[in-house]
């Protein structure tokens, strides 16, 4: 078990390395940030200098290479550099934003593993009959259904014909109170979740299939054990093992739709932050996000191979 977890974490190390390589070049290629800083009908008004003096200042006139370890040198010290958009140090940035993401993208998933593994276990279970086919055409249609026109619809329906629910914010300005904060919640939180559950819902009846297929069952049944009994305490868990390896696959998925969902309801978390950001190319701030994703999708991959031996005894980590 522990040099199991050695080697994962070295090789998670590297793999951490190589995506901060692969994410500061592309950065760096894609734009100059500094030429952001002057409008374009000044670039021949004698700013020039200034853009070259500017350069120098944040060491863009250096070779890539060189950049990327000076970049790193200071990620080591916890300095994440600061915004060329505004001179705010990036961890400043990053921790303002941090808090409502997780708080979106946390109960969201909570609330689409609920919805998967209840009514894509019920869908199993009721294979080829009307329930069956209810939830397998739904999901397909939650499925194709954007995300952008989903939040626009929920928007439209609740909040504007309704009024039942606000449309935008965390809270109501000049007003502090729990359910007002909960109000917010309800339309991102349920469109994202719904979004996150559709894809994860058919997965879970295929996998709860062939789960109900296996030798145990008819063992377990032949023991006199009732059918609810079985699918608890043996089908359900058997099949959390893959499901928790498809939930951990889709955390940069996840991350993904909360861009556009804080978008569409103007949620203050980092995917509207980094919309901001990257329309003025800058890359202290990009960057310093696509480290923190690398960092969260690695530390999931991690934990669900710990969790993998809780989940399934048979599972040995060597």
């Amino acid at each position: 078990m522990g040099a199991y977890i050695l080697r994962r974490l070295g090789s998670s190390v590297v793999v951490f390395f190589i995506i901060t390589i692969i994410i500061f070049t592309m950065l760096r290629l894609a734009g100059d940030p500094v030429a952001m800083l002057v409008p374009p009908d000044q670039y021949n008004t004698g700013t020039a200098e200034f853009l070259a003096q500017k350069r120098h200042e944040l060491g863009l006139d250096r070779a890539i290479p060189i950049q990327y370890l000076a970049w790193l040198g200071d990620v080591f010290r916890g300095d994440l550099g600061n915004s060329i958009k505004n001179g705010r140090p990036v961890s400043e940035i990053i921790g303002e934003r941090v808090g409502p993401t997780v708080e979106l993208i946390g109960l969201a998933l909570i609330l689409a593993i609920l919805i998967a593994l209840i009514f894509g276990t019920w869908a199993a279970v009721r294979k080829n009959r009307t329930a069956d086919y209810v939830i397998t055409f739904i999901s397909m249609l939650a499925i194709s259904t954007p995300g952008f026109f989903a939040g626009i619809l929920a928007i439209y329906v609740f909040s504007v014909k309704l009024g039942w629910l606000p449309s935008a914010g965390m809270s109501t300005t000049g007003v502090h109170s729990t359910v007002d904060q909960l109000k917010h919640l309800v339309l991102p939180v349920t469109v994202l979740g719904l979004s996150l559950s559709a894809g994860l819902l058919r997965f879970v009846r295929g996998t709860m299939i062939s789960e109900l297929t296996a030798d145990y069952i008819r063992t377990a049944t032949a023991k006199g054990l009732s059918k609810r009994s079985t699918i608890v305490k043996h089908v359900l868990r058997n099949a959390l093992v893959p499901i928790l390896t498809y939930v951990m696959l889709q955390i940069p998925l996840m991350v993904a739709g909360a861009v556009l969902i804080e978008q569409i309801f103007a949620w203050p978390g980092m995917g509207s932050m980094i919309v901001d950001y990257a329309a003025n190319s800058d890359y202290p701030v990009l960057i310093a996000v696509g480290m923190l994703t690398a960092i969260v999708v690695l530390a999931a991959n991690f934990l669900a191979d710990l969790l993998y031996t809780v989940l399934d005894p048979r599972v040995s980590l060597r």
